[in-house]
């Protein structure tokens, strides 16, 4: 786990094994198969929490943060040829500008990219805003963005471990609790977040980042309760699949994917 600004980041990022793990992660994440329509709803009829994340429906809309490269830019492909169009999030504009061309030329599909910096409080709600004023619906939600600085609690610096919680936890809290009020209205949507095998244990020396993941893992398995409690037809998958070895059970557990970051 590297800081996502550090040389030794953007070096293991370019590295052909990395790229390729990437790959199979996003398309785990993106092709694990589940029928369309209610039965893929949370908590309705017999087996439905063991239904998996669904490809989507060709021309819904996909939001994607942390799409500038790496699992983020593995998911705009996988979900661009499907047919979806897409919402690009992530700090580097020219990085997106690209993406978003090459998956328009390949793909046939509509591309949106709104530069963002997730460390910023107001982040969440200019993007929101932002796509407000075009009247774009997310039908899908895809909480990809995160990173990891590594260090002591005493030595990292505060303002470092601040920007991890803003990027990890708060930013995808508040795309959540933004989007998902319209899903609900519509009766149709997607939220998927991804998180790491550090939900399941401390982290020493990474100790913000291992628990901002164990945030991630938690308030998703809850957000799928929530759906399920309030809308038994909501053909939604706000899914957490615990990896093996989780001592974590919950009530009622969502199916789905959790991948790293």
């Amino acid at each position: 786990m590297y800081d996502r600004e550090s040389p030794a980041w953007e070096r293991r990022r370019d590295e052909p094994e990395q790229r390729e793990l990437v790959k199979r992660i996003a398309d785990e994440l993106a092709t694990v198969a589940a029928p369309p329509g209610p039965v893929a709803g949370l908590g309705c009829g017999p087996g439905a929490h063991a239904l998996a994340l669904a490809r989507r429906h060709r021309g819904e809309m996909v939001l994607i943060t942390g799409a500038s490269s790496g699992i983020g830019r593995e998911l705009a492909r996988q979900f661009a040829g499907d047919g979806a169009d897409l919402v690009l999030i992530a700090r580097s504009q020219d990085r997106l500008r690209d993406l978003a061309g090459e998956l328009t030329a390949e793909c046939g599909v509509t591309v949106e990219v709104v530069p963002a910096d997730l460390t910023r409080s107001g982040s969440p709600d200019q993007i929101v805003e932002t796509l407000a004023q075009q009247q774009i619906d997310v039908d899908v939600l895809v909480s990809n963005a995160g990173f990891g600085a590594r260090g002591p609690v005493a030595g990292l610096g505060a303002g470092r471990q601040r920007e991890m919680i803003g990027v990890n936890v708060a930013a995808l809290t508040r795309l959540t609790a933004l989007l998902l009020p319209g899903m609900l209205e519509r009766r149709r949507g997607g939220i998927l977040t991804v998180a790491s095998t550090a939900a399941f244990r401390p982290g020493p020396d990474s100790a913000v980042y291992y628990a901002a993941k164990a945030y991630v893992l938690s308030f998703t398995e809850a957000l799928a309760e929530e759906v399920a409690a309030r809308e038994c037809g909501f053909p939604a998958w706000p899914r957490v699949r615990p990896a093996r070895g989780s001592r974590r059970r919950p009530a009622r557990r969502a199916a789905g994917c959790s991948g790293g970051a």
